[in-house]
């Protein structure tokens, strides 16, 4: 295999790591909201394309707001 796909799945395997870590210290409001609404668009992706974008931005935002 590519040793390539071995060192990103190990920096995407860190990256949730340092997520998970970090989720208890970093739970304000605007986290809360974010988390929310994320599940809420990752709900009401089979309805429409601007869900599915809503749920990829929003996953995104989330997680670099818990990593961060």
């Amino acid at each position: 295999m590519n040793i390539d796909y071995f060192e990103y799945l190990s920096r995407a395997a860190d990256y949730i790591y340092q997520i998970f870590k970090r989720l208890d210290r970093n739970i304000d409001a605007w986290t809360k909201v974010l988390l929310c609404y994320t599940g809420l668009s990752f709900m009401m992706m089979n309805q429409a394309l601007i869900w599915k974008i809503h749920f990829f931005c929003f996953s995104l935002f989330t997680a670099t707001r818990i990593r961060d």
